[in-house]
């Protein structure tokens, strides 16, 4: 997990999310000159002079003062750090005096140093040169936000009722005070609860938002894991206005050992600045007013708050201005089990989004062992499969397709039912035909129809002539609707269907679990993009590619699939690592998912039947012995000609030959030749497939 939060950091460290404004040096001046103006970002300092006094302000040691004018262009007010420097004659530097400037908006303020002889380590006539070096304290892209400032608020109140459960009951209220006209105001609550302790440990659990309301017009939704209040509407007529809302704010147990605490933002996540606040916290029981503190967004200690305790009741307030993203919490220890009956604050959309991908890959699993078991049953094999059921057929229904190589054994069951004669010469062979065929089996009689178009005897040199379009009409009724049907599952309501819909159901709880709570607006062109990238990955699974090739599709895939949530909700990974869990735990179910799926049968219930009978009276063969051949030859003289078909499309025809090695057995009825010799007879049957298998693959009309 932490690979992946630190490829998403990687991926988007260069993006500007802060930008701050960089030291600016004066010019190196003289004593007898000034630093008549220098800029840092829209602070102008202005007639920096330097005065020396023998009395300096009035307290009987001389001195000298440095001082010069600010002036500030943003909207809002500003805080610089000075540092001014002291040289002598030889521009060697003597001291350095550092100071913080505030300078409200728009206005003007003064920086002064004062320097004493009896605070220096050097005379006040070594000093021949100084300059001013100035930094801004504050953020430089805040600052240029505040130029499109609309409001401000004022009489900022917050009321927040702590019940045991450690449940806040919040109410908030201000009046805003805009620029030309009312426009919409936006308070955002955040869905997480953030905030440093005292040991530097940063807390950071998700939070329940529960029961938002106001007293006037708005409209809620969620931008970047806040839910942000929009309240009022336009008023050109009027320039202020009071505002009040209500929400629970439920942050779920307490996750310290030894105490409980209670921490709580007084104001954050306004865009705008704030001018004076006072609050009222109400605690459900007793606890040491010597614990409460007040810190910023970084756990630092703040001190310019008023506060008193009266019982449980803590009332206070902030004068002052409180600039945009500046945040004050007040933070409490307290006994451990203060809080009690407190709730577990994870969705239940979040708890689905792990375990439901779970128990999908469970019941994925347990129908691919079900299955597998199904598929590995074994039946009673013999040596004879199904009289009714040609080689070709046969292999048909073992490898749910028509094999070229396989077609050839439909000579050798006509030739066994009487219908074609084989006759060897010096070089090679003749087939004749003995008589029409009058069975039913139709892919048969298409064999011998097209095998003999051209005349009732064939040489080898007319394969190639007498086989065009065979394989073509073989294939198209050995395939036909009703037949195919009995074996597979129709494609559209394929049972794998099940299995898509999950890995459908899984993505898209991935994404919404991530993005309602995040960024919801762009959910649907997530869930479209990601569904491509699975498209693309279910294709590359199912179609026989190269290595090479699967391995670009899935990166293809996987870009599709990973992108797009990172590009949107980047931020939300980093700041929670719950997202982190639930998006790869669902990646690699849905993988899982895919993975068992390809390996499951199309097959339907007798096609897993026919197969499983199919493979056992194949492991029938292969588990032949001689004395089992020598009885069952006693029994039918015909016997090798009779499997030997069979034998040859399921491979074992080697096996079968080995076993009659040591046999005497007579030729077929349909095989001519002058001397027959069991060995010669097995080499012309295997001459005849590969010519056959040759002539189907070259034939031209």
């Amino acid at each position: 997990m932490k690979y992946l939060r630190n490829v998403i950091l990687l991926i988007f460290i260069c993006l500007p999310i802060l930008v701050f404004a960089k030291p600016v040096e004066s010019e190196l001046s003289s004593t007898n000159g000034i630093i008549k103006k220098f800029n840092v970002g829209r602070i102008s300092i202005e007639n920096v002079g330097y005065t020396r006094y023998s009395n300096l302000l009035s307290s009987g040691v001389s001195g000298v003062i440095i001082k010069g004018a600010l002036y500030n262009s943003y909207a809002r007010d500003v805080k610089l750090e000075i540092t001014l420097k002291v040289y002598n004659k030889n521009q060697e530097p003597l001291q350095e005096f550092i100071s913080d400037v505030a300078v409200d908006e728009n206005g003007i303020a003064t920086y002064q140093q004062n320097i004493y002889s009896n605070e220096i380590s050097y005379s006040l006539d070594d000093i021949k040169y100084y300059s001013l070096t100035a930094e801004l304290g504050t953020d430089v892209e805040i600052l240029e936000k505040g130029e499109n400032d609309v409001y401000y608020l004022e009489d900022y109140f917050v009321r927040v009722n702590v019940n045991d459960n450690n449940v806040f009951n919040v109410e908030e209220s201000f009046l805003a005070t805009f620029r030309n006209k009312i426009v919409e105001v936006k308070s955002k609550i955040p869905f997480r609860h953030v905030y440093v302790r005292d040991d530097g440990t940063k807390v950071n659990k998700r939070a329940i938002i529960s029961n938002i309301d106001t007293d006037d017009y708005y409209n809620l939704t969620t931008e970047e894991g806040l839910r942000v209040l929009t309240i009022g509407k336009e008023d050109k007529t009027n320039t202020k206005k009071n505002y009040y809302l209500t929400y629970d704010y439920n942050v779920g147990v307490d996750t310290l050992n030894d105490n409980d605490e209670f921490v709580f933002y007084l104001i954050s996540n306004y865009d705008v600045k704030v001018d004076g606040l006072s609050f009222e916290i109400v605690m459900p029981k007793e606890f040491d007013k010597d614990n409460i503190e007040f810190v910023d967004q970084y756990g630092t200690e703040v001190k310019n708050v008023d506060y008193e305790v009266n019982g449980n009741v803590i009332t206070g307030s902030i004068d002052g201005i409180i600039n945009p993203q500046v945040a004050y919490a007040i933070r409490i220890k307290l006994d451990d089990n203060y809080f009690g009956k407190c709730t577990n604050n994870i969705s239940n959309l979040l708890i689905a989004s792990i375990f439901v991908p779970i128990v999908f890959v469970i019941l994925t699993l347990l129908f691919w062992f079900i299955e597998k078991k199904q598929r590995n049953k074994v039946y009673k094999g013999n040596m004879y499969f199904n009289k009714n059921i040609n080689a070709l057929e046969l292999s048909y229904l073992y490898n749910g397709k028509v094999k070229d190589r396989d077609i050839p054994s439909l000579l050798f069951n006509l030739a066994n039912e009487g219908y074609i004669e084989i006759e060897k010469l010096k070089k090679g062979y003749k087939i004749i035909k003995k008589r029409d065929y009058k069975g039913i089996d139709r892919v048969e009689k298409i064999f011998m129809n097209e095998l003999f178009d051209d005349g009732d005897i064939l040489y080898r040199k007319d394969l190639s002539i007498s086989l065009y379009s065979i394989k073509e009409m073989i294939n198209s009724k050995l395939s036909d609707d009703k037949r195919k049907k009995k074996i597979y599952s129709d494609s559209f309501i394929n049972r794998k269907i099940i299995y898509w819909i999950m890995v459908l159901i899984i993505l898209a709880m991935n994404i919404i679990n991530l993005l309602i709570e995040y960024q919801p607006s762009v959910i649907m062109f997530n869930i479209i993009v990601s569904a491509i990238g699975y498209i693309i990955l279910l294709y590359s699974l199912f179609k026989k590619k190269s290595i090479m090739e699967k391995m670009l599709y899935t990166l293809v895939a996987l870009i599709f699939i990973v992108i797009p949530i990172v590009l949107t909700s980047y931020k939300a990974f980093l700041v929670d690592m719950t997202y982190d869990i639930v998006y790869v735990v669902g990646i690699i179910c849905m993988l899982i998912i895919i993975s068992v799926a390809g390996l499951m049968s199309d097959r339907t219930r007798y096609g897993r039947y026919i197969f499983n009978k199919i493979e056992s009276y194949k492991n029938y063969l292969m588990k032949l012995d001689e004395d089992i051949i020598v009885r069952e030859y006693k029994k039918n003289k015909n016997l090798l000609y009779d499997i030997l078909p069979n034998a040859f499309v399921l491979g074992t025809s080697d096996k079968i030959m080995e076993l009659f090695k040591d046999i005497v057995v007579d030729g077929p009825e349909w095989y001519k030749c002058q001397d027959f010799k069991i060995d010669e007879f097995y080499d012309d049957f295997k001459n005849i497939y590969s010519d056959i298998f040759i002539a189907l693959k070259s034939s031209k009309k």
